[in-house]
């Protein structure tokens, strides 16, 4: 009997050849509109030891793979390129991106692990700048200010919402945060409706900017997640903390 083939890590990948064959976990999807490459569906992948890796879906594989690449489902995923991304927003240190070719397969796998494969950014780590600026971090906080949600009109006339908010660690630390569009109204509205003022948000996969040398977050386009008051192991530890 032939031995089941084996799975490459993703911190193994290198770009000189396209016959990998991979088991992850789709941690996240957006669909993409830039004016250089067209329409691709983003994802960000996670095999069992937890490292990640960005991929994008071409535009004329979408039709093909999209109902499969559900947020939370395992696959497997053989013969694919590998684009080096160094100047390109990434969820881990590994400087590659997936992207499908014609011969690419996406098959369903087994539940490998229920974890969510959080990396949590220390206040500190982000504050001192001296973290790769490419790197998509995740971020834990209690929100302890906010300026509430604003209408930002640019010199094109292009109206954006805005609301701009501080968040502090289990020791107090604060670090400044952005958020546009429907993650700004999203925030907004629960500080609004929260009845005891405690607002616990989660940002995942949001990147690094600075101001006038003033360190913070933002959500980087829908690459982002919001979760406020998730119903996490480690936002109950937070809370207890």
């Amino acid at each position: 009997m032939a031995l089941p083939l084996s799975y490459t890590p993703l911190k193994d990948l290198k770009p000189y050849k396209n016959a990998w064959r991979i088991q992850v976990k789709i941690l996240h999807s957006w669909k993409m509109n830039t004016a250089k490459l067209g329409e691709s569906l983003e994802l960000i992948l996670a095999d069992e030891t937890g490292d990640k890796i960005g991929a994008s879906i071409r535009k004329d594989h979408i039709k093909k793979f999209e109902s499969e690449l559900k947020p939370g489902s395992w696959k497997v995923i053989s013969t694919f390129g590998l684009n080096l991304c160094t100047s390109y927003l990434r969820p881990s240190l590994i400087k590659y991106k997936i992207s499908t070719r014609y011969g690419t397969t996406i098959i369903p796998s087994e539940n490998v692990s229920d974890d969510h494969y959080l990396s949590f950014t220390s206040f500190d780590s982000i504050l001192a700048g001296n973290l790769d600026k490419n790197l998509l971090l995740d971020v834990i906080g209690q929100v302890v200010s906010s300026g509430g949600l604003e209408e930002i009109t640019s010199r094109n006339n292009i109206t954006r919402k805005k609301i701009e908010f501080e968040i502090r660690d289990t020791e107090d630390k604060r670090l400044s945060c952005t958020l546009w569009e429907t993650y700004a109204e999203a925030l907004d509205r629960a500080i609004n409706d929260s009845s005891d003022g405690m607002v616990m948000c989660f940002l995942r996969f949001v990147k690094q900017n600075s101001y006038k040398e003033k360190r913070y977050i933002e959500n980087a386009f829908d690459s982002s997640i919001l979760m406020i008051n998730p119903q996490l192991p480690e936002m109950e530890a937070f809370q207890n903390m």
